[in-house]
Protein backbone atom coordinates (compact mmCIF):
# COMPACT_ATOMS: atom_id res chain seq x y z
CA UNK A 1 0.00 0.00 0.00
CA UNK A 2 2.90 2.58 0.87
CA UNK A 3 4.49 1.60 -2.29
CA UNK A 4 1.44 2.72 -4.60
CA UNK A 5 0.54 6.24 -2.24
CA UNK A 6 4.58 6.53 -2.76
CA UNK A 7 3.76 6.41 -6.66
CA UNK A 8 0.55 8.33 -6.38
CA UNK A 9 1.73 11.44 -4.44
CA UNK A 10 5.14 11.59 -7.01
CA UNK A 11 2.54 11.65 -9.79
CA UNK A 12 0.28 14.05 -8.11
CA UNK A 13 3.51 16.03 -7.82
CA UNK A 14 4.45 16.32 -11.18
CA UNK A 15 1.25 16.89 -11.78
CA UNK A 16 0.37 19.96 -9.85
CA UNK A 17 3.93 21.31 -10.71
CA UNK A 18 2.67 21.16 -14.57
CA UNK A 19 -0.65 22.35 -13.95
CA UNK A 20 0.18 25.07 -11.18
CA UNK A 21 -0.24 28.87 -11.38
CA UNK A 22 3.22 29.57 -12.93
CA UNK A 23 2.53 27.59 -15.87
CA UNK A 24 -1.24 29.10 -16.02
CA UNK A 25 -0.24 32.57 -16.14
CA UNK A 26 2.57 32.38 -18.80
CA UNK A 27 0.29 29.80 -20.73
CA UNK A 28 -3.39 30.90 -20.25
CA UNK A 29 -5.56 27.68 -20.90
CA UNK A 30 -9.63 27.55 -22.02
CA UNK A 31 -9.03 24.76 -19.77
CA UNK A 32 -9.36 25.53 -15.66
CA UNK A 33 -5.82 24.84 -14.20
CA UNK A 34 -5.26 25.64 -10.41
CA UNK A 35 -5.10 28.94 -9.25
CA UNK A 36 -1.92 30.38 -8.20
CA UNK A 37 -3.64 30.68 -4.26
CA UNK A 38 -4.34 26.69 -4.41
CA UNK A 39 -1.26 25.47 -6.37
CA UNK A 40 1.11 26.37 -3.76
CA UNK A 41 -0.36 24.31 -0.86
CA UNK A 42 -1.22 21.63 -3.07
CA UNK A 43 2.38 21.25 -4.18
CA UNK A 44 3.13 21.27 -0.73
CA UNK A 45 0.98 18.99 0.44
CA UNK A 46 2.10 16.39 -2.75
CA UNK A 47 5.44 17.32 -1.94
CA UNK A 48 5.76 16.44 2.01
CA UNK A 49 3.27 12.93 0.99
CA UNK A 50 6.10 12.46 -1.42
CA UNK A 51 8.82 12.16 0.59
CA UNK A 52 6.79 10.99 3.81
CA UNK A 53 5.52 7.57 1.89
CA UNK A 54 8.92 7.26 0.07
CA UNK A 55 10.66 7.20 3.39
CA UNK A 56 8.23 4.60 4.80
CA UNK A 57 7.80 2.22 1.69
CA UNK A 58 12.24 2.32 1.24
CA UNK A 59 12.17 -0.69 3.18
CA UNK A 60 9.74 -2.93 1.29
CA UNK A 61 10.87 -1.99 -2.27
CA UNK A 62 14.14 -3.25 -4.21
CA UNK A 63 17.26 -0.26 -4.55
CA UNK A 64 16.79 -0.79 -8.47
CA UNK A 65 12.77 -0.05 -8.35
CA UNK A 66 13.60 2.96 -5.83
CA UNK A 67 16.05 4.15 -8.42
CA UNK A 68 14.34 3.71 -11.22
CA UNK A 69 11.09 5.64 -10.23
CA UNK A 70 13.40 8.36 -8.83
CA UNK A 71 15.07 8.68 -12.62
CA UNK A 72 11.30 8.46 -13.94
CA UNK A 73 10.41 11.25 -11.87
CA UNK A 74 13.70 13.43 -12.26
CA UNK A 75 13.14 12.77 -16.71
CA UNK A 76 9.10 14.34 -15.94
CA UNK A 77 10.79 17.33 -14.34
CA UNK A 78 13.37 17.73 -17.43
CA UNK A 79 11.50 20.23 -19.10
CA UNK A 80 10.54 22.48 -16.20
CA UNK A 81 14.11 22.24 -14.92
CA UNK A 82 15.34 23.55 -18.41
CA UNK A 83 13.09 26.45 -18.52
CA UNK A 84 14.69 27.41 -15.38
CA UNK A 85 18.10 26.87 -15.93
CA UNK A 86 16.91 29.76 -18.99
CA UNK A 87 15.42 32.07 -16.45
CA UNK A 88 18.65 31.78 -14.66
CA UNK A 89 20.75 32.57 -17.20
CA UNK A 90 18.63 35.31 -18.55
CA UNK A 91 17.91 37.24 -15.14
CA UNK A 92 21.68 36.57 -14.17
CA UNK A 93 22.27 39.05 -16.44
CA UNK A 94 20.32 41.88 -14.44
CA UNK A 95 22.45 41.39 -11.17
CA UNK A 96 25.08 42.88 -12.73
CA UNK A 97 23.52 45.58 -14.58
CA UNK A 98 25.20 49.09 -14.72
CA UNK A 99 23.78 51.19 -11.80
CA UNK A 100 23.20 47.99 -9.56
CA UNK A 101 20.91 45.02 -9.86
CA UNK A 102 18.09 45.41 -11.87
CA UNK A 103 14.45 44.65 -10.36
CA UNK A 104 14.12 41.96 -12.85
CA UNK A 105 16.83 40.68 -10.88
CA UNK A 106 14.72 39.71 -7.89
CA UNK A 107 12.57 36.95 -9.38
CA UNK A 108 16.27 35.06 -9.24
CA UNK A 109 16.32 34.18 -5.41
CA UNK A 110 12.24 32.82 -5.70
CA UNK A 111 13.31 30.79 -9.01
CA UNK A 112 16.33 29.35 -7.69
CA UNK A 113 14.60 28.32 -4.28
CA UNK A 114 11.63 26.75 -5.98
CA UNK A 115 14.14 24.71 -8.68
CA UNK A 116 16.14 23.26 -5.39
CA UNK A 117 12.89 22.26 -3.62
CA UNK A 118 11.18 20.64 -6.42
CA UNK A 119 14.81 19.01 -7.31
CA UNK A 120 15.24 17.61 -3.51
CA UNK A 121 11.88 16.42 -3.17
CA UNK A 122 12.32 14.43 -6.82
CA UNK A 123 15.68 13.25 -4.99
CA UNK A 124 13.40 11.18 -2.60
CA UNK A 125 13.52 7.59 -4.17
CA UNK A 126 17.14 8.21 -4.82
CA UNK A 127 17.85 8.94 -1.43
CA UNK A 128 15.89 6.37 -0.09
CA UNK A 129 17.89 3.96 -3.01
CA UNK A 130 21.07 4.75 -1.48
CA UNK A 131 20.07 3.88 1.59
CA UNK A 132 18.46 0.62 1.09
CA UNK A 133 21.52 -0.41 -1.22
CA UNK A 134 23.94 0.67 1.29
CA UNK A 135 21.81 -1.40 3.99
CA UNK A 136 22.14 -4.18 1.56
CA UNK A 137 25.52 -3.86 1.12
CA UNK A 138 25.19 -3.49 -2.38
CA UNK A 139 26.97 -0.17 -2.27
CA UNK A 140 29.87 0.75 -0.15
CA UNK A 141 29.59 4.36 2.21
CA UNK A 142 31.86 5.68 -0.23
CA UNK A 143 29.99 5.30 -3.05
CA UNK A 144 26.79 5.90 -1.13
CA UNK A 145 28.15 9.32 0.34
CA UNK A 146 29.16 10.07 -3.17
CA UNK A 147 25.66 9.70 -4.98
CA UNK A 148 23.51 11.37 -2.10
CA UNK A 149 26.52 14.27 -3.14
CA UNK A 150 24.86 14.01 -6.61
CA UNK A 151 21.62 13.84 -5.35
CA UNK A 152 21.70 16.68 -3.55
CA UNK A 153 23.62 19.25 -6.23
CA UNK A 154 21.36 20.83 -8.73
CA UNK A 155 21.40 19.91 -12.47
CA UNK A 156 23.97 17.06 -11.24
CA UNK A 157 21.38 15.03 -9.34
CA UNK A 158 19.37 13.70 -12.77
CA UNK A 159 23.27 12.39 -13.59
CA UNK A 160 23.48 10.84 -10.36
CA UNK A 161 20.09 9.43 -10.68
CA UNK A 162 21.20 7.81 -14.45
CA UNK A 163 24.34 6.44 -12.83
CA UNK A 164 22.92 4.41 -9.86
CA UNK A 165 20.22 3.16 -11.98
CA UNK A 166 22.19 1.83 -13.91
CA UNK A 167 24.65 0.39 -11.46
CA UNK A 168 21.80 -1.36 -9.31
CA UNK A 169 20.73 -2.62 -12.65
CA UNK A 170 24.14 -4.37 -13.43
CA UNK A 171 24.18 -5.55 -9.51
CA UNK A 172 20.61 -6.97 -9.82
CA UNK A 173 20.99 -8.93 -13.43
CA UNK A 174 24.89 -9.69 -11.87
CA UNK A 175 23.53 -11.42 -8.37
CA UNK A 176 20.98 -14.03 -9.80
CA UNK A 177 23.28 -15.90 -12.40
CA UNK A 178 25.80 -15.91 -9.20
CA UNK A 179 23.47 -18.28 -6.69
CA UNK A 180 22.41 -20.31 -9.92
CA UNK A 181 26.11 -21.40 -9.39
CA UNK A 182 25.96 -22.20 -5.66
Amino acid sequence: MSRVASLVTSFCFVVTAYAGGPFTMVFPSPFPTLRIDVWFPAMLVFAVATVVFTNISRNRRNPRELAFWGLVIKLSFLPLFLIACLLILFLGQYLFAPGGPAPHALFLPPLLLGSYIIMIVTSSHGFAAIVRAHNEQLISPEMAKKYKRGHAILIADLVSSFRLYMLLRRLDSATPTSSQDA
